[in-house]
């Protein structure tokens, strides 16, 4: 799993590899956090669906920030009926306040997306 944030728009954009979205209905899902202001900085992302998750929060992405603002960590929690749309259509668009979250199966990208999320790969493998 890999996901970073726009950074004009602070629209956020998670992509789920293999079996991720299959594997999250049941466990805690761990990836990476591009920061694209700074790609030298590789935050971790987890994922996580929360049945506790009150209806009016569709979902959420707390993050934790270092001194220089990049984010470290960032969480996404998603509530049970989000997690349901993810699995059946590989690909969803929510509203987080006035951001766009855009949970995306890595099999099903637009071309677009997939240039994203090859470029995002070429920032973790050159961190690694």
């Amino acid at each position: 799993m890999l996901g970073y944030t726009e950074s004009i728009s602070s629209n956020v954009y998670i992509f789920f590899e293999g079996d991720e979205i299959e594997k999250l209905g049941e466990e805690r899902i761990k990836g990476a956090y591009i920061n694209l202001e700074n790609p030298g900085v590789v935050g971790s992302l987890e994922a996580v669906v929360d049945d506790e998750l009150p209806i009016y929060y569709q979902v959420k992405t707390p993050t934790v920030k270092d001194d220089d603002l990049n984010v470290t960590q960032m969480t996404l929690l998603m509530g049970r009926s989000v997690y349901n749309q993810l699995k059946e259509r590989r690909s969803v668009e929510l509203h987080e306040g006035c951001r766009h979250i855009c949970l995306r199966d890595v099999n099903n990208l637009s071309l677009a997306e997939e240039l994203n999320y090859d470029q995002l790969k070429r920032y973790v493998s050159h961190e690694s």
